[in-house]
């Protein structure tokens, strides 16, 4: 039986006006690519290195075109997208740093201040002293101050060379002890001399009138619970401020005020004080005597008589009374009223007591 051979389909070719059709859409589409990119509106400030203010100008004119544009063809979003971003850093630079020239600044400041429960050594090294310069200058400061007797406030300031050598330095104890650090030009050693601040005195007139009590007029004054205390005691022989203020009585003093730098440091004595209440007016000078040990120094009145009397119209320096003579007093403690035949001065604990000659205290207690 003869063999059947089994014939192949033949090849279907395609005809040649296929490929020709493909060649001709391939270049259309580049041929449209390319004249897109070309015709993409680039602002004219962009193209001729102008200001950023000139590049936001042209965004904003070209701005639908470049909407229309990005709609189109993603090619067209990116580069829109980037040239954006440019202006937008263009305009949002940062100022330029200042330029230094030369080498580091080789001096370094330091400052600190003593806080409570920490000593001079601790404090040094907190501000930024290496230990062998700390310990130098607590070294150079006990000789010159009791180191015991330094408090919290107390300052140091002081200039280091790259950070390791004391070059100067100033050490606050209060406000009137200052110490000065140097070094000592042959052995190089730091040394402290003391620098002690210098006090002002100034001389003003502090005057005013009582509304409700001597303590607040002079207070509302701008004046020191001392100063006020102080001129009770001028006359407290003939005065007694605690029951016979009352408004509208004068008051006006000249007073002795104390400054360092500028800034209140404590008060003098009173160099003249005057109180008027009704018809009485009170007055006082201060004579400091011809010496430090002059008895003779002290307050007079103007016709030469002391203002100090035999007798004093209040037993102590006190702040207020806290109840007065009265028939009719409500108890604190019993809540029911009745006579209360004296005056109750309250003053802060350790106050002293005045007595025009020598007594027995009869009895000592907290009551109430």
């Amino acid at each position: 039986m003869a063999q059947q051979q089994r014939r192949r389909p033949p090849r279907r070719t395609r005809p040649p006006g296929v490929w020709v059709a493909l060649l001709v859409g391939c270049i259309c589409v580049g041929t449209y690519l390319v004249r897109s990119q070309r015709d993409v509106p680039v602002p004219e400030s962009a193209e001729s290195g102008g200001s950023a203010a000139d590049i936001a100008d042209a965004e904003s004119g070209s701005a639908p075109e470049l909407a229309q544009f990005t709609a189109e063809d993603d090619g067209g979003r990116a580069l829109v997208e980037a040239h954006e971003r440019e202006s937008t850093e263009a305009t949002t630079l940062p100022p330029p740093r200042p330029v230094r020239f030369g080498p580091p600044d080789p001096f370094s400041a330091v400052e600190a201040r003593i806080q409570s429960g920490e000593n001079l050594f601790a404090t040094l090294l907190r501000a930024g002293l290496p230990r062998d310069q700390a310990g130098a200058v607590v070294a150079g400061l006990k000789d010159q101050l009791d180191l015991k007797r330094l408090r919290p406030g107390d300052r140091f300031t002081g200039t280091l060379w790259l950070d390791e050598e004391l070059i100067e330095g100033t050490f606050q104890h209060g406000a009137l002890d200052r110490f000065r650090f140097r070094r000592d030009t042959e052995t190089g050693q730091l040394v402290a001399i003391a620098d002690p601040l210098e006090l002002e005195d100034r001389d003003q007139v502090v005057q005013g009138s009582v509304e409700s009590s001597l303590f607040k007029a002079i207070y509302e004054a701008g004046e020191s619970p001392r100063l006020i205390m102080s001129f009770i005691d001028l006359f407290s022989w003939d005065f007694d401020f605690g029951i016979s203020t009352r408004p509208g009585d004068q008051f006006k003093m000249l007073v002795r005020k104390r400054y360092v730098e500028d800034r209140f440091y404590d008060y003098g004595p009173i160099l003249a004080a005057r109180y008027s209440s009704g018809d009485l007016a009170l007055s006082a000078c201060w004579y400091p005597g011809e010496g430090d040990h002059d008895k003779t120094a002290g307050y007079y009145h103007e016709d030469g008589s002391s203002v100090r009397g035999a007798f004093l119209r209040a037993p102590l320096k006190y702040s207020r009374i806290s109840s007065g003579y009265t028939l009719n007093r409500l108890h604190p403690v019993l809540g029911i009223r009745r006579p209360h035949r004296g005056v109750d001065y309250a003053a802060p604990w350790g106050t002293p007591v005045y007595a025009v000659g020598d007594g027995v205290v009869i009895g000592a207690e907290r009551m109430g």
